[in-house]
């Protein structure tokens, strides 16, 4: 009884040593996990509930327009014509939703929200298994208070939300499996994991980065760790082959159905096709050369640093790169990216987390938010990692560590010295990043002198004592500031997304970007019969509002081709809308001006709004009759 009694207060004091944050961070079943659960579950709740209360959708269309084609055509088709650009596995789903309890705006955002929910959820779990609670919880609360995750949920239907949990569950399965012993139970998981695969690659088409993902994973386990290679393979061939089969389907049944509108380099035609030219938002300016690569790399990492550092910080920043919020986080990401994948060649997600990024560099567009929400999560990780690495550097090695931080914010704080002084606005952030980066400069030329100082006894006195003032006295405050900070940008992004829940219940439809080519549709529905072919910049919503045969009006200046087209697809109205919000180059009041000057007899204004007109187009020298 007395050694019984011994090892129990052995084990006792043992676990009370240990720090608070490992023992919440690995102890299974802690309530903690469950009170992340019921968070998580309330700002599901609080997306499931404040979506746009308008009377129909107003931002976008194609996923439930593609939805109702497969319930009421049984065809995978948009605008009349079989969609190969967007992979069907959202709207099946919406078909399988839609059918049952219709296709409203509200049944489409709850599905939206659920799914976010459910990714927030399996956020979680992820995180919790490979960095601890302590982590995963703070992620998650940053990610689910996010005003840019709370309006993309509540405001959009699209596919981003169903693929944020899939893949997220696909990385899952792989750590649950891959740590646990071979039984029966690993049959069901590989097969659940097979599904998830295949309906990520089906929902977005960077689902390929996941079958990337896994197949260099499982080609560095072959040189890294040869004694689980020959398991992976086990467990991970049989997803890999159906999701690969998934992905070749798809992508063999679009290529024999494209058939392009026009004669111009880019969307709609299939991602690979789009990634040839040099600016996505400017097709004309025609194919990429080798030369723009490094261009495009350099500004798509800057931009999704910055749209990161927004989402993490609740604050747009002028987004220039010597900021500690853009070079900064990407050095540190990095880092904690380079040493996940040192560390026994890495795991799927570290694999998944670069091939989606080397994905994204190389995209010709300009980087959304929405592709930046299913990979925050895993960006925070590495920052997190790329911090600790870099703190365990400077304790190892203090004199290499103090030289670098010395040369490294000396060169970036005189960068953003020159920033500011020809930075027309926002003049502040540029000095606060030159103050940032001074201190860095000045802390590594005290590590430097201290490091060459070491033999010196007032220099050990002067630090020892240093160290004890840190431990008694600083520790705690900095704890109680970083607490602190982290409550208030929650906090802040709650407050946000309560202006946000206002706005939606009591939506303006004339402020909405897309108000004007929805007036447009409208009139045009309920004056024009059926058979009136209708060119529009705003393809799908058009579509939705009209059920009209719609042409894409694309940016195209050169006359006789629009002219061409016009006549080839027998265009019989035409809208133009005067955009402040320019998704494409030149917008298409430009190119309708050059049209009409080149072809003045050949249209006439039918109907007109603020800021958008409809015009006819004449056959053969006479008007198309109209009701």
């Amino acid at each position: 009884m007395d050694q019984y009694q011994k090892r129990l207060t052995s084990s006792v004091v043992g676990a009370l040593r240990r720090p608070f944050t490992s023992r919440w961070a690995t102890r299974p079943g802690h309530a903690a996990d469950l009170a992340m659960y019921v968070v998580i579950i309330v700002f599901g709740v609080f997306y499931f509930n404040c979506y746009m209360r308008a009377a129909d959708l107003t931002l976008d269309a194609t996923y439930p327009e593609l939805a109702r084609s497969l319930v009421e055509k049984g065809a995978y088709t948009f605008d009349f014509s079989p969609e190969t650009t967007f992979p069907p596995g959202f709207p099946m789903i919406l078909a399988v939703v839609g059918r049952r309890a219709g296709f409203s705006p509200a049944v489409l955002f709850h599905v939206v929200a659920v799914f976010a929910t459910l990714g927030l959820l399996a956020t979680y779990e992820l995180l919790r298994r490979v960095e601890g609670r302590l982590l995963a919880a703070g992620v998650c609360v940053l990610l689910g208070s996010s005003p840019a995750l709370f309006s993309f949920v509540t405001e959009l239907v699209f596919a981003e939300m169903p693929y944020f949990f899939f893949s997220t569950m696909v990385l899952l399965l792989a750590v649950i499996l891959g740590r646990s012993r071979p039984d029966k139970t690993h049959i069901v998981g590989m097969l659940f994991l097979s599904l998830c695969l295949i309906l990520a690659v089906t929902i977005r088409s960077i689902g390929v980065a996941l079958l990337m993902g896994i197949l260099s994973w499982l080609v560095v386990s072959l040189w890294a760790k040869p004694g689980l290679f020959r398991w992976r393979i086990a467990l991970f061939s049989v997803p890999v082959i159906l999701g690969l089969g998934a992905q070749l389907i798809w992508t063999e049944w679009a290529g024999h159905r494209q058939a392009p509108e026009w004669s111009l380099g880019g969307w709609p035609q299939s991602y690979l096709s789009q990634l040839r030219i040099k600016d996505g938002d400017h097709p004309e300016l025609g194919v990429a050369t080798w030369r723009d690569i490094p261009e495009r790399i350099e500004r798509n990492l800057n931009n999704r640093a910055a749209v990161f550092s927004q989402m993490l910080t609740r604050h747009g920043g002028t987004g220039f790169r010597s900021s500690p919020a853009i070079i900064g986080v990407i050095a540190l990401i990095m880092i904690g990216l380079g040493a996940s994948l040192w560390q026994e060649g890495g795991q799927l997600y570290d694999w998944y987390f670069l091939w989606n990024e080397i994905i994204f560099l190389l995209w010709p567009w300009e980087t959304e938010g929405r592709f930046v929400l299913p990979m925050f999560a895993l960006a925070c990780l590495y920052l997190w990692r790329g911090g600790r690495t870099l703190r365990n550097f400077a304790v190892r090695r203090p004199g290499v560590a103090g030289l670098s931080f010395a040369l490294i914010g000396a060169v970036l704080a005189v960068d953003c010295a020159e920033f500011a002084v020809h930075a027309s606005d926002k003049r502040w952030q540029p000095v606060f990043a030159s103050l940032f980066w001074g201190l860095l400069a000045a802390l590594g030329c005290a590590m430097v002198w201290l490091r060459l100082s070491k033999e010196s006894p007032r220099v050990v006195r002067f630090l020892a004592s240093l160290r004890s003032l840190m431990l008694a006295r600083l520790t705690l405050p900095a704890q109680a500031a970083a607490v602190l900070v982290f409550a208030a940008i929650v906090g802040y992004g709650c407050s946000m997304e309560l202006q946000i829940a206002h706005h939606n219940a009591n939506p303006d439809l004339t402020q909405e970007p897309w108000y004007s080519d929805i007036e447009a549709a409208e009139w045009i529905q309920s004056h024009e019969p059926g058979d009136r072919v209708v060119m529009a910049r705003k393809q799908d919503l058009v579509f939705h509002y009209t059920q009209h045969r719609v042409i894409w009006f694309p940016p195209i200046s050169d006359s006789k081709t629009l002219m061409d087209g016009i006549r080839a697809h027998h265009v019989s109205l035409i809208v133009v809308v005067a955009r402040k919000n320019l998704l494409w180059l030149p917008p298409e009041d430009l190119c309708f001006k050059a049209l009409l000057d080149a072809y003045p007899s050949s249209f006439q204004i039918l109907h007109a709004g603020s800021n958008w007109w409809i015009y006819r187009l004449a056959a053969n020298g006479s008007l198309i009759a109209s009701r």
